[in-house]
């Protein structure tokens, strides 16, 4: 039970640099981590698997695995992404200023921005890429 409470992750010091770094006229709606596997550039050589595709076990391997029931930890999160609304486009620009100078991302990358036809906000997503010593 110790290894589990000393191994958890606390979230808390992110989260609260995310709200000392928003912009009056910009707010969140959704924060989300997850993990997303580093992209495979490349066929892997060694068995000629097309990417993203694993490679064939022999049988008696992949048997042998279906035997062992060991429990496996989810992958640690890579990515925050952050979706909200803003009254302006630039506070959007300042609030990824500040996230890329946080010392938790190494990049930060607009993937939506849309008007909001009711409100007339301006919708947002935003993926920011942990650091390893972040995560």
């Amino acid at each position: 039970f110790k290894e589990l409470l000393n191994a958890r992750q606390a979230r808390f010091p992110l989260l609260e640099d995310l709200s000392y770094n928003m912009p009056v006229d910009l707010w969140l709606e959704n924060v989300n981590m997850s993990y997303v596997a580093p992209a495979q550039t490349t066929a892997d050589k060694s068995t000629g698997a097309a990417q993203g595709q694993p490679a064939a076990q022999p049988q008696s391997q992949g048997q042998a695995d279906a035997d062992k029931k060991e429990p496996v930890a989810p992958p640690v999160p890579n990515n925050l992404i952050l979706e909200g609304y803003s009254r302006t486009v630039p506070s959007i620009g300042i609030f990824m200023n500040s996230l890329y100078r946080m010392p938790y991302f190494s990049s930060v990358l607009l993937n939506e921005l849309k008007t909001d036809e009711n409100s007339g906000n301006i919708k947002f997503k935003l993926t920011a890429v942990l650091k390893e010593d972040a995560r």
